[in-house]
């Protein structure tokens, strides 16, 4: 629910993506920001992070961004100091976003600064599917790995290119932007909801 708007003029130095494990989607809107700000002399300092963050970049990820920079990026936790020294975070899926606002220390400046790419730009839906779902199978109550490299490259390249349409349409939209005000009763309510359904997943697989 969005509880009135603030608008907002982008003009900011640090710009934050955050993703579950700072391996896939942050990484790639990390190095595509990076890139269309250089092709424009866009000024500003653009990084990543992760909740949960994995060892090492995933490997589909540096195939289809195909930039040398990438294969260097080390996975790392996202902070509290993090989110103080950005201008604005942005999340690549609703839960990720709501995790920030309520597991971390400062909820004020969390809810000032904290919302998903998707939300920002207008978009009914805030998530941007994460690609690494697609290594695996689910087959009768247990996971395997995809064998199809095909598809998995394919849905890698999809959310790649999805993203960066969102970062194009992200810097038109800068200089004139218009925020959803965040609500924390909203933000937990939802929360609360999706961690009864994983529960209850959870639960179901286990018979």
């Amino acid at each position: 629910m969005i509880s009135g708007t603030l608008k907002y003029k982008m003009e900011m130095k640090r710009l934050l993506f955050v993703c579950s494990g700072n391996s896939c989607r942050s990484v790639m809107a990390e190095y595509i920001m990076k890139d269309l700000c250089k092709k424009q002399s866009i000024k500003m300092e653009i990084f990543s992070r992760g909740i949960n963050p994995e060892e090492e970049v995933n490997q589909y990820t540096i195939g289809v961004l195909k930039n040398s920079e990438v294969k260097q990026h080390v996975p790392k936790r996202l902070e509290q100091e993090d989110i103080s020294l950005s201008d604005l975070i942005l999340t690549m899926d609703k839960p990720t976003k709501a995790k920030i606002i309520i597991f971390y220390p400062n909820i004020l400046e969390n809810l000032e600064k904290v919302y998903t790419l998707k939300e920002i730009l207008g978009h009914n839906d805030p998530n941007i599917e994460d690609p690494y779902s697609n290594q695996f199978i689910i087959k009768n109550g247990r996971v395997y790995k995809n064998k199809d490299e095909d598809m998995i490259i394919d849905r890698y390249k999809k959310c790649n290119n999805y993203i960066l349409e969102c970062l194009k349409e992200l810097i038109k939209k800068k200089d004139n932007m218009v925020l959803p005000k965040n609500n924390f009763a909203d933000i937990v309510g939802y929360y609360m909801m999706i961690s009864n359904t994983i529960k209850k997943k959870d639960l179901i697989n286990e018979f």
